[in-house]
């Protein structure tokens, strides 16, 4: 059978469909679990984008490729398929809590362009080529029944219903995976044309940390370029104004290795990273560090989480009586404490011996040996006391974000009885960064946790899940909680609103409590908090770290600095976050609404 070419009988599909996507990106004043929803749509927008270029769909990019008619007719088919579900304007309504919305407009507003896919169609110039087309009257005639370019222009649609809006994600993502199928796209040339789209977004850091965590399911790689971008715009504070362009460059050279290998940012190498070593140790000297209260025998530990999927999810990470009950989401498992390299183990292997068993074998032994050697080992006795000493000095304090997962995450880790549990405390602390923590909603984020201990205090989850579980809310800091709610009113009230993610974290570093055989832990996600480690007095190295690390800092006794042996203790095990389904949401939000009438 003889090729054809795809301008006929595609084309004027495939453009049609690519007017229909812009209409979804809606006014700036949607909420940041919608924005995860629209981003995870303009990943299937920015795939038919970058399959359309590869097959010179777009004007630019080289002749229509010439395919067998039953291709071309199966294209003609998908593509039909997508544009019949855009028009069906009831179907939108009904089904996928679609709405027209009154904010219409003929200009492109802020957030239609800070999408990965609109980069790409203006650096195919494709928006300009449009209304070029449209005033020339050269539009092919197969789109006479379709809405004219000023009429799509001036429309925007809204959603109604979030649910439903994920089944028309999912149904478009099938699509556009059949026609990516029918005529493939290499993997190189797919990662590497959306690196050059995504890479706009890095002038809004809160837009592209959406944008990574939305992808992470439908694309791994571009959610892995993503968060690179991420790292690298946190160090380029202080590894100077080269990192980024370099990383890029770096990316560009193997973008096929983001598929499996991760971010390249910390496999950087070869000369030129050679030359810039010295200029940026420099700039890493000069950046602003932190002030720490030195504290002998003090141990300071970062435990780096993966990013909270919540946003991505379209779930809510705050807590309200059950939330952080037994089967839900946490950053490592139930069974954490019986894996070799899980966090728990990890920290208990340089914690004290809690057994004063051996403390007293040593005894033993010493009262077997002459008096004249006994009296010469009484010198010693101190430090094997110190050393072998009982559980009961010990003290452990596990700081996190207010995201759901992060908490879970440290009640486990105190569940695992390596301190007494007395001396066990979880602190949750805004100030620690979180992907899924929006400014505006901290106080009442914090406010769910208050909520959810007096819950238990007052006796409403005797009836809910797993009664020990509960139990481990007395491990959280109530007290610590409401000192953080009340500093955030009166910032609020003497407009002094901090903004700053240094001085925000300078601030918690100040409050963390400091003391002998004291371990306080920190759980951040390593893209929102991995730049912390490049300043003073945390910094050792260029090397930004990664998730499911683990940093220890110690204070030796002669210099009161922290002592730059063995800091970095390797990666935990993590666990496969599981969230609960989404009718079980709704009926876990019905219970609470009936809890709450009761009460």
């Amino acid at each position: 059978m003889e090729p054809i070419s795809l301008t006929l009988s595609v084309i004027p599909l495939f453009h049609s469909c690519i007017q229909y996507f812009q209409l979804f990106k809606t006014a700036e004043s949607a909420s940041s679990d919608i924005q995860v929803l629209l981003f995870q749509l303009d990943c299937h927008h920015e795939d038919l984008n970058i399959w359309g270029e590869k097959h010179g769909i777009f004007d630019g990019t080289g002749p229509p490729v010439p395919v067998p008619k039953e291709v071309s007719d199966r294209l003609e088919t998908a593509l039909g398929l997508l544009e019949s579900l855009f028009k069906d304007s009831h179907a939108l309504r009904e089904r996928y809590g679609i709405v027209q919305s009154n904010d219409a407009s003929e200009t492109t507003t802020a957030q239609d362009a800070s999408f990965p896919s609109s980069a790409g169609l203006r650096r195919l110039n494709w928006f300009k080529n449009k209304y070029n087309k449209s005033n020339l009257g050269t539009e092919p005639k197969e789109q006479s029944a379709r809405p004219p370019l000023s009429l799509l222009s001036r429309t925007r649609w809204a959603i109604s219903d979030k649910d439903k809006f994920e089944g028309l994600i999912q149904k478009i993502g099938q699509i556009v995976g059949q026609v990516q199928k029918i005529l493939p796209v290499p993997d190189e040339f797919r990662n590497q044309t959306a690196l050059q789209d995504i890479f706009p977004l890095i002038t809004n850091l809160s837009r592209l940390r959406l944008y990574q965590t939305a992808c992470a399911s439908i694309r791994p790689a571009w959610s892995n370029s993503a968060s690179g971008l991420i790292i690298a715009s946190e160090a380029a504070s202080v590894r100077g104004p080269g990192t980024i362009s370099h990383w890029v460059e770096q990316v560009a050279d193997g973008a096929s290795q983001l598929e499996h290998n991760g971010n390249p940012l910390e496999r950087q190498g070869g000369a030129e990273s050679n030359n810039n070593a010295q200029s940026n140790q420099k700039q890493l000297d000069e950046s602003p560090g932190f002030t720490i209260q030195y504290t002998f025998k003090w141990s300071f530990w970062f435990a780096f989480m993966p990013s909270c999927p919540s946003l991505s999810l379209s779930l809510s990470c705050a807590t309200k009586f059950f939330e952080i009950n037994q089967g839900c989401p946490a950053f490592i498992s139930e069974t954490d404490k019986t894996k070799r390299w899980g966090l728990g183990p990890k920290i208990k292997r340089t914690l004290k011996d809690p057994n004063p068993q051996k403390f007293q074998d040593t005894l033993d032994k010493i009262s077997n040996i002459s008096s004249e050697l006994q009296e010469k080992l009484g010198d010693l006795l101190d430090p094997i006391t110190a050393s072998l000493g009982p559980q009961s000095d010990l003290k452990l304090h596990i700081y996190c974000p207010p995201c759901r997962c992060a908490v879970r995450t440290a009640l486990i880790l105190c569940r695992q009885g390596m301190v007494n549990s007395s001396n066990s405390l979880v602190r949750i602390d805004e100030r620690i960064p979180s992907t899924c923590c929006e400014g505006q909603h901290i106080a009442e984020r914090l406010q769910s946790f208050i909520d959810t201990i007096n819950a238990y205090d007052m006796g409403h989850l005797q009836q809910r899940g797993d009664l020990a579980w509960w139990g481990n809310m007395l491990y959280v800091d109530k007290e610590w909680i409401e000192n953080r709610i009340y500093a955030l009113e009166l910032e609020l009230y003497d407009n002094e609103v901090h903004e700053d993610r240094h001085e925000n974290f300078q601030s918690f570093l100040t409050d963390i409590d400091q003391g002998e055989n004291l371990d306080s832990v920190v759980l951040v996600e390593a893209t929102s908090g991995a730049w912390i480690l490049q300043a003073a007095p945390f910094r050792k190295s260029p090397r930004m770290p990664k998730e499911t690390e683990v940093y220890n800092y110690r204070l030796d006794l002669s210099w009161y600095q922290f002592d730059s042996k063995n800091i970095y203790r390797g990666t935990f095990t993590p666990s496969d976050l599981v969230f609960p389904s989404q009718d079980n949401r709704k009926s876990r939000k019905r219970l609470r609404e009936e809890n709450e009438d009761t009460a």
